[in-house]
């Protein structure tokens, strides 16, 4: 995600005034807002519930029934050893695979825009969650380019440039939780830590800076997306009613050496350009114990349009399948040397401990114990 976001929050829009009577949000779907009551106290919002740590896979299509975007979750604590970590916190990792991975103009470089059974790897997210219900991006990780400068086609993740976050890091919730109307909590000139090979310890880079960005605006007891999938198959008008959707303004964008800044001239007075770096700006629909339940994407630079300037059905996305799994318990396994590479005849063995990742149908593996050498 490092490379395609970037949000003014503070020019926002207002979440205004409210009433308990079911509301028309436009053409991408119907809420029931909450009542504020006579005080105008709003509950607070954990945003670590609506950012599970599951081990799954959530599909989004666009109202065509393209396939936008495949999320695969996974539990298992993948962190890189420079990323910030907090007391209490959980680590997991959210993997991007797209049916056209593009580059920084938004020229497709594998896949297309019209493939139905292909997706590619583009990107993993390292993400914690802290326990006062803030929810930070501490890293980020990306496929492995080919000789001509292509993204790797990867059927399962795999690391290549790597992007660790300062401390600020990138916040998908405020520390401490979030309340409607706020101001938006934003983190400006993110510094980061930089791998290029997916090898070598990332080392910090002033060149590369980050910037995000994210507002509550609105809570809704219910919602029912203009499209969904209630269990007869995706279309419109067939999308389940979620319940506490809270609906986020978000952004986040990069500047980092070789950039190609894009100045449009159609850029929305709402989502203005940020000099120096690459933007796109969302607003979000999320449900408890799912995440999102609709991207809008509000504008993107890269392409210099979104649901702001072009057609909302073609920049807005919503959920298709969620499905989650269960991962079997660690197994140890013990190899011959020969098995693990070492020259025919070397004495010892190979330990280690390993864990099917139901997710994505692969394993990782630690503790590992080598006693090989020589005869």
């Amino acid at each position: 995600m490092l490379l395609l976001i970037v949000l003014a929050c503070s020019h926002s829009p207002s979440a205004g005034a409210r009433d308990s009577t079911p509301t028309d949000v436009g053409e991408t779907g119907t809420g029931d807002p909450d009542d504020t009551g006579e005080t105008g106290v709003v509950a607070w919002v954990d945003m670590s519930d609506y950012f599970p740590v599951v081990d799954g896979a959530r599909l989004y299509r666009v109202p065509s029934g393209r396939v936008y975007l495949k999320q695969v979750l996974e539990t298992w604590d993948e962190r890189l050893s420079l990323a910030p970590d907090t007391p209490g916190a959980t680590h997991y990792v959210l993997h991007d695979y797209l049916a056209a991975v593009r580059d920084l103009d938004g020229v497709v470089t594998a896949g297309s825009d019209d493939a139905e059974d292909a997706l590619y790897y583009a990107d993993t997210w390292h993400l914690r969650n802290d326990p006062d219900g803030a929810v930070s991006e501490v890293a980020d990780s990306f496929a492995l380019t080919g000789d001509d400068g292509s993204p790797a086609v990867c059927t399962i993740p795999c690391l290549g440039r790597v992007a660790v976050y300062d401390d600020q890091v990138i916040g998908h919730g405020r520390p401490g939780g979030h309340t409607v109307g706020e101001d938006p909590y934003t983190q400006d000139n993110i510094q980061m830590w930089v791998a290029s090979d997916g090898v070598t310890e990332p080392t910090f880079d002033p060149a590369f800076r980050a910037w995000s960005s994210v507002q509550v605006v609105e809570t809704l007891h219910s919602y029912t997306p203009a499209y969904g999938n209630g269990g007869d198959g995706f279309g419109a008008d067939a999308a389940p009613t979620w319940n506490d959707v809270v609906v986020v303004v978000f952004g986040h964008g990069a500047t980092y050496p070789g950039l190609v800044e894009p100045l449009c001239d159609n850029q929305p007075a709402a989502t203005p350009h940020i000099p120096g770096y690459s933007s796109f700006w969302q607003l979000l629909y999320l449900a408890p114990d799912v995440g999102w339940i609709q991207i809008d994407n509000l504008y993107y630079e890269p392409l210099c349009d979104g649901t702001l300037t072009g057609d909302p059905a073609a920049w807005t996305a919503y959920l298709d399948t969620f499905t989650t799994c269960e991962n079997p318990a660690p197994e140890v396994v013990v190899n011959t040397c020969e098995e693990v590479g070492y020259p025919p005849g070397w004495v010892g063995s190979y330990t280690s401990t390993r864990q099917y990742l139901c997710a994505t149908g692969r394993y990782t593996e630690w503790e590992r114990e080598d006693t090989c050498h020589a005869p």
